[in-house]
Formats: structure tokens, C-alpha cells, sequence
């Protein structure tokens, strides 16, 4: 875990008579408060308000005015038509809890000194022996908006900065009909729109703790226009309500912490609304002042850092894998007759975590799908220092496979014979 308190135990205070730094005083600012942002605002509002001993201050930022499609996945009523989101959200959370929360809806957040300034309200600047924690969360749908807030993070010095993203709903081209969709169209429309994710970016006095989104999931912003100048150009792609709620459901599950224990538990959580299915990496321990690599952040368990565990990996493999490798690379048997062969090896959390992380894959379960097939054989290749594609001699087949408690990635060479349907 990251303990935010932790790092300014020593720091100076401001306030005669007190020896050290005793709490945490959270401004947040959320940039977004459609889907995602809107369920998010409930949420936190009511938890402001329940934690009454940790002070906080909330300001939203959105331009848009709730249309009456609103309506129908977001938490805005008919009476909301026609007047700013961020406006209705504040007005609304802040007067039914009795909290401060404040809203710029004049236009849309596009540089970093924009939101410089809405970091920048007088009134919860001097918080004497309280640390003034500054707190971003993003909660938009476009790169535009992300690159602008990933900006704002690297020139920040201290910033928590949670983005919250989720897949959109599969609509096929052309504007035609749902009668009009082929089987497969109809299917994809069926299946997408669930999958999501919320990243946690860490920054104390100037080190990155916890990289943030785009370290993670690069944000690609060279082509991405401003949502100023964006209506009518980029086609419209639906949401999910339950992906909406699910997304705030994980920014408010850090929030939680925050207000709890001032601490941070989960650098990443991946999703699925339709399945249920949540995917947190966890972060190890991290000492303050201390600066993350990919070691210490995505730690093997009991200090074990991961270049420690690939590397004690590949000694138990070249033992475990040589005889593995050698009848690969023989030939078939005088008769004919061909085996099987099959690879099991043991993965960790952190082994899961990498994969999803590194090659951009949410759901390790179906090897079907080609980007899951390669992101497995790549791990194994540049991280385990295993090469399956290197003792192919059939058809190799990889899979991820969760048996008694434990996940094993599985490497099956099937022979090409007319039995099993695999040309020879």
C-alpha cells in the first residue's frame, strides 16, 4: 500500500503549538460528470459526508448540459434539462449532505493551467497542520481530456490522479437498422460495451509512486480533437449504465480507503460488468521518499522483487524444461505415432497483472482471441525467458487455466495428424 500520511509526517506546519503534520485535508477535483462521473458524485458526496472527521473539499468540472438521452443511464431527472451537469450535481449532493462542493461549467478543461486554477479556490488553501492532498479525478471519455490531465500530473509534484475508462457499445456502420445487422454485428453489440478499467497515478514530492494511466494504457492523443470542437465529428459510441456505475463503483472504492486510512491498495482494477469479474493489481509496501520502478511497484510477495522472481524462474526452468524442449524439437517416432505434449507452469498474481498491463489485454480466460494468444506466448518469451514458438514442431496451443486454487499457464503441442483434424 502507499500511506499518503506517511510522507509528510516531518514536513513543517503552519500552525503554532503543533510539533507535525497530523492529517490529510483531500481537494478533489473531478474532470467529468456524465456516466461515470455522475454515479461517482453520489458516491463520494455521501462518504464526505460520513467521514465527518476527514476534511475535503469536492469541485466538478463539466460544460455539458444534461439532454433528455441523459436520462436514461445517467443520475439526472427531467427537471435537469437543459441545465449544466456539474451545476445540478453540486447543487444537488452538496446541499442534501450540507457539503461545500463547488462547479465550473463555463467550458471545457484544455490545458493544464485550467486546471492549475480550479485547484486554486482561497478558501481550502490554508489548512495549517493538515497536508493539502490534491486529488484528480478523470472521468471523461475522450484522449483529448486524458493527455491534458497526464500533462498535468507530470508537472505536478504531489497529485493522486485516478482515471476511470470504459468500453463502448459496438454500433455497426452505416446508421442502419438492428434488423438490418448481420449475426455477427448483432453479436458483437450483444457482448461489448462492459469492460472498463480505473488506474491510480501516484506523485510525492516530485517521484512517481504509482505510475499513472498513461504508463499503463498509452493514450493516444496525436489526432485526438478538443471536446470543445468535437460535436458532430467523432461518431457516437454508447455506454453500458452498469459500466458507468461499475467504473464509479472503483473510483469511490479508492476514495473509500483515502477517507479510512489515508492509504492506497490498488494501482489498477480491471472489469467486466457483464461477468461480474474484478481484476485488482495491488501494490507492495512502498517506504516514503522512496521512487517506483516496475520492480517495487508489481512486487512478488515477501520482498521478493520481480527481476528477482523472472530470474529464479528461469533457473527452475532450464532444469524443469530441457527434456520438454528436446522432445520438441525431435522428430516423430520411426512408427508414426505421435504425442501430446503438454507444459504446465505455475503464475502468480503479479505474473496475471503483468500481462494484462503489458500487452493490453483485459481477459486472459479465452486464448481463442489472437491478442490473448500473443500476450501469453510474449510474457513467456521476453519476461520468463521461455520461447514456446521456439519448440513448435505441431500446432501450439497456450492457455491460462485456474485449477485447486492455482493458476497455471498451459502449452499443449498438438501432432498434425488425420485424427485430430490437424493436417499433417
Amino acid at each position: 500500500m502507499v500511506n499518503i500520511l506517511g510522507y509528510h509526517e516531518n514536513d513543517p506546519v503552519k500552525s503554532y503549538g503543533e510539533s507535525k503534520i497530523s492529517s490529510i485535508f483531500y481537494y478533489i477535483v473531478m474532470v467529468g460528470c456524465g456516466g461515470n462521473g455522475g454515479y461517482a458524485v453520489q458516491r463520494i458526496a455521501k462518504m464526505m459526508n460520513a467521514f465527518s472527521g476527514v476534511s475535503s473539499f469536492l469541485m466538478l468540472a463539466d460544460p455539458d448540459t444534461v439532454e433528455e438521452k441523459n436520462l436514461l443511464r445517467q443520475p439526472f431527472i427531467g427537471t435537469d434539462i437543459g441545465k449544466k451537469k456539474a451545476d445540478v450535481l453540486a447543487k444537488r449532493y452538496g446541499g442534501s449532505y450540507g457539503l461545500k462542493i463547488g462547479s465550473y461549467s463555463d467550458t471545457y478543461i484544455e490545458s493544464v493551467e485550467q486546471l492549475e486554477s480550479l485547484f486554486s479556490h482561497t478558501d481550502y488553501l490554508k489548512t495549517r497542520d493538515k497536508h493539502l492532498q490534491k486529488v484528480l479525478i478523470g472521468a471523461v471519455d475522450n484522449d483529448f481530456s486524458r493527455k491534458i490531465m497526464n500533462d498535468f500530473f507530470q508537472k505536478s509534484d504531489d497529485l493522486i490522479y485516478i482515471d476511470a475508462g470504459i468500453e463502448g457499445v459496438f454500433l455497426p456502420r452505416g446508421n442502419r437498422e438492428p434488423d438490418e445487422w448481420t449475426d455477427e454485428e448483432r453479436q458483437e453489440h450483444i457482448e461489448s460495451g462492459y469492460s472498463g478499467q480505473v488506474v491510480v497515478g501516484v506523485k510525492k514530492k516530485g517521484s512517481v509512486i504509482l505510475p499513472p494511466l498513461d504508463e499503463v494504457y498509452p493514450i493516444n492523443a496525436k489526432d485526438a480533437i478538443p471536446p470543445s470542437h468535437s460535436c458532430g465529428i467523432e461518431p457516437y459510441q454508447p455506454q453500458r449504465m452498469i459500466s458507468n456505475e461499475n467504473a464509479a463503483l472503483q473510483i469511490s472504492t479508492v476514495m473509500n480507503e483515502l477517507f479510512a486510512s489515508d492509504n492506497i491498495l490498488v494501482h489498477v482494477v480491471n472489469f467486466n460488468s457483464r461477468t461480474g469479474n474484478c481484476r485488482p493489481t495491488y501494490v507492495e509496501d512502498v517506504i516514503p521518499g522512496q521512487e517506483a520502478t516496475i520492480d517495487s511497484v508489481y512486487s512478488g510477495g515477501e520482498g521478493e522483487e520481480l527481476s528477482d522472481k523472472v530470474e529464479g524462474a528461469d533457473d527452475e526452468l532450464d532444469a524443469e524444461l530441457v527434456e520438454f524442449r528436446e522432445d520438441v524439437k525431435e522428430p516423430a517416432a520411426a512408427d508414426g505415432e505421435s504425442e501430446v505434449r503438454t507444459l504446465e507452469l505455475e503464475l502468480e498474481p503479479v505474473d496475471l497483472a503483468l500481462i494484462e498491463n503489458l500487452y493490453k489485454v483485459s481477459d486472459l480466460s479465452d486464448s481463442s482471441k489472437p491478442e490473448v494468444y500473443d500476450a501469453i506466448v510474449k510474457y513467456a518469451d521476453e519476461t520468463l525467458n521461455v520461447n514456446l514458438l521456439e519448440w513448435r514442431c505441431h500446432n501450439l496451443q497456450v492457455s491460462i487455466v485456474d485449477r485447486d486454487g492455482k493458476t497455471y499457464l498451459v502449452a499443449t503441442d498438438i501432432p498434425k495428424t488425420e485424427e485430430s483434424g490437424i493436417p499433417a
